[in-house]
């Protein structure tokens, strides 16, 4: 019997602190501050930006067609489907000192293909090329490709888009004009690789296709490190048309969304659970105790210490359920905006950092208020310590380090901060996804485990960040 008025406790106090107004507009408030950097990022920044796509993109090439050149532009998806009905201005304009002058002007519509063709005067071909009113490159028409019947430049060969229902980039698209302007045909494409990203690249190729478009779709090979991509013409003539730095997007694409998703959602969050812990632990447990609501509660037949836990676990869950609405509706924007996911495994393996850091700031919440006799002092003291472990938990890791003579604090921070309450999320997140953190001294490229953290440390700060605050709360819950 006691064992299930205990729950109905808890279930009583739950759904009280859920059907708050101070729950129902501080979910609101993470969710507006969790998605709104997003927003900003897809619709002022995102074209251009390589990991949230704009709407379409495009790539165009520049090649001679008789007395012309000829202007051939590729609009694409981010899926590398062709778009049509896109809006492509074509300028060239001669910047001189005191004036400027459009050599040539013209705007049209993609086709069902996704092909624009502007052609251009050969004289008029020279000047600073603008697209859409953004600035490309400079085109100087010099004597040497004047004289080049078979000249051909393209501005961006390759491109890395998403594969259908899938958050990470794994189709390579090629975009590629033959010599005179002329369509591929039986063009192999291949890559070098290697087996390691820290061994010398194999002198064998992988095959990836055969390209007879001026765009293509290839599937990349998993498990191996692509340096360049070559394309062979008639089987015996290559050309490289991409370099090393490819390498990166390539072999780092997933590690990348995950880094920007964790940057953008949980660094976000990470800084605005503890304002929403100060505000529920206020409301349900340090003014109903300064005001004397709890005296008269006491004086049914239910404990104190029963109250206490659960009060102390409503809170705990619904907290942790405002902050999961907050990121899923983000998922839910970033998929429908940017095709980019919130995978299941990195958020709830990520959320058992914000799980840890709910529990111990919540717990310090209630043991500062079981020791406060006003909700000014309180407010004082709660957000005290989170500027302190929170805002400038780097400021107190430099002072350290320049207190012990430590020029690089890396590993200082790394470890320091597994025990720190506000701070436990910001290593352990980085660290089981396998990526890199933010760290003190304007360091921002570190992965952890590179600087002394590993599982036993993350372990034992996790349990002693729960349970050391909670016995504490426990302990005061009981000399009262």
């Amino acid at each position: 019997m006691k064992k299930k008025s205990s729950t109905n406790t808890f279930v009583y106090e739950l759904k009280k602190i859920l059907k708050s107004k101070s729950m129902v507009a501080m979910t609101i408030l993470l969710t507006l501050f969790i998605s709104l950097p997003y927003l900003y990022e897809i619709i002022i920044v995102s074209h251009g930006h390589p990991y949230i796509p704009p709407n379409y993109r495009y790539d165009y090439a520049i090649y001679r067609k008789g007395p012309y050149f000829e202007i051939l532009f590729f609009t694409y998806d981010s899926y590398g489907n062709p778009k049509s009905n896109v809006k492509i201005d074509f300028k060239v304009i001669q910047i001189n000192p005191s004036s400027e002058i459009i050599m040539f002007e013209d705007e049209k519509i993609s086709n069902s293909s996704g092909y624009v063709i502007f052609d251009v005067p050969l004289k008029q071909m020279n000047g600073s090329i603008w697209i859409n009113n953004h600035f490309t490159t400079v085109f100087s028409l010099t004597p040497s490709i004047i004289n080049d019947t078979s000249y051909v430049y393209i501005d961006r060969q390759i491109d890395l888009v998403y594969v259908p229902n899938n958050s990470i980039m794994e189709n390579l698209m090629v975009f590629f004009i033959g010599p005179n302007g002329t369509r591929p045909n039986n063009y192999g494409v291949y890559a070098t690789f290697s087996s390691d990203i820290n061994e010398p690249l194999s002198e064998n190729l992988i095959f990836l296709g055969i390209l007879d478009n001026y765009h293509q779709l290839f599937a990349l090979p998993k498990k191996v490190f692509i340096s360049d991509i070559k394309i062979y013409i008639n089987n015996k003539d290559f050309i490289t048309v991409s370099c090393n730095c490819f390498t990166d997007l390539i072999n780092n694409r997933d590690f990348t969304l995950k880094q920007l998703v964790y940057d953008y959602v949980f660094n976000q969050v990470s800084f605005l659970i503890p304002i929403f812990v100060i505000v529920e632990a206020l409301n349900f447990y340090a003014r109903p105790r300064i005001d004397g609501i709890f005296e008269f509660i006491y004086s049914l037949p239910v404990t104190k210490l029963r109250i206490g836990l659960s009060r102390f676990f409503a809170m705990t869950l619904s907290i942790y359920l405002g902050t999961s609405i907050a990121i899923a509706f983000t998922s839910i924007l970033l998929y429908a905006f940017s095709i980019l996911t919130i995978d299941f495994d990195f958020w709830y393996i990520s959320s058992i950092g914000l799980i840890v850091m709910i529990i111990s700031f919540l717990g310090i919440c209630m043991v500062l208020a079981s020791l406060t006799s006003s909700t000014g002092s309180f407010l004082m003291a709660t957000i005290s310590f989170w500027f302190i472990f929170g805002e400038f938990w780097t400021y107190i890791i430099n002072l350290i380090a320049m207190i012990l003579r430590i020029t690089d604090s890396t590993t200082l921070f790394s470890i320091l901060t597994i025990f720190n309450p506000l701070g436990f999320p910001d290593i352990f997140g980085p660290y089981m996804n396998n990526f890199e953190f933010t760290t003190s001294f304007g360091m921002y490229y570190a992965f952890p485990s590179d600087y002394g953290v590993n599982a036993l440390l993350l372990t034992i700060g996790g349990l002693m960040l729960t349970i050391v605050p909670f016995l504490l709360f426990v302990y005061l819950l009981k000399r009262e």
